[in-house]
């Protein structure tokens, strides 16, 4: 497939040419992705998914609430780590997470003593929120919640949210209207720019063609966030742990994830950032 894809970027407010990488055509595995297609933006080398026809959608708001409910303890104790990041800079406060699923991440930083509120697109989702947070809970994107609510918040919360969003350029300035002069972001996404994903490329678990619309390295995020009026102030990076894989399975990728640690990578980047 030759086909350049022109579209919108992170990089630009003009369109550009994006060069297939990655085709999901004739797949086996994973059968819900073919038709798609991962393309390169020729400007900056952001990885971004397209259709290569109208009958494959992209589904952006897909939240796995099932997933994080079984598997609340793993999350529960990476995220106690992520609570204890952010109290070097902030101790207590106002929180939004925009993308909150269940709530397993609010429901932390609630225990630290932290005001917590979350924005949930997803209905399934955004039910089990409500059980847990009430009124806390709201329903849609933060362009609806800015219309009904003028408030702003001491931290917001983009955990593995910011690679489904259409526009991020935009979602940032969004961000920025309901969170404090000073005031801290979080940010989490995969990263591309790791052994795991060189390596397996189509074949990497946090690709998720069907609901990732971007494809984030750590340069591209940095750019994203700094372009846009942030200071990076703490970056992070974890692994997939994959323990229900087979033993030869786990083996192989204990090599590769030992690659990403020694050059202090991993496949999936965290970043803590202030606003200007």
């Amino acid at each position: 497939m030759n086909k350049l894809f022109s579209s919108n970027c992170v990089c630009s407010v003009v369109k550009q040419q994006f060069i297939p990488t990655i085709i999901y055509r004739n797949e086996t595995v994973f059968k819900n992705y073919n038709g798609l297609v991962i393309a390169k933006c020729q400007h900056c080398g952001m990885l971004k998914t397209f259709s290569s026809n109208n009958k494959i959608k992209v589904t952006p708001e897909i939240s796995e609430v099932e997933h994080y409910e079984e598997n609340r303890q793993d999350f529960q104790n990476s995220f106690e780590e992520l609570v204890n990041r952010v109290k070097v800079y902030i101790k207590s406060g106002s929180v939004l997470e925009v993308g909150a699923s269940s709530g397993n991440l609010m429901r932390v930083f609630q225990v630290q003593g932290f005001d917590v509120s979350g924005i949930e697109p997803n209905r399934p989702a955004f039910n089990v929120l409500t059980k847990q947070f009430g009124q806390r809970a709201y329903y849609g994107y933060l362009k609806d919640f800015i219309i009904k609510n003028k408030v702003q918040f001491d931290l917001v919360i983009y955990n593995h949210v910011l690679e489904h969003v259409e526009n991020p350029n935009n979602e940032l300035n969004l961000i920025k209207q309901v969170l404090k002069k000073g005031g801290l972001l979080i940010v989490g996404v995969p990263n591309c720019d790791n052994i795991v994903f060189k390596v397996r490329r189509k074949f990497w678990e946090s690709l998720l063609p069907n609901q990732h619309i971007w494809h984030f390295s750590t340069k591209h995020l940095f750019a994203l966030l700094t372009s846009n009026g942030f200071r990076i102030l703490n970056i992070s990076y974890n692994n997939h742990k994959r323990k229900d894989y087979p033993l030869i399975k786990k083996i192989y990728f204990w090599f590769l994830v030992g690659f990403n640690r020694l050059k202090g990578s991993g496949e999936a980047v965290l970043v803590i950032a202030i606003k200007l």
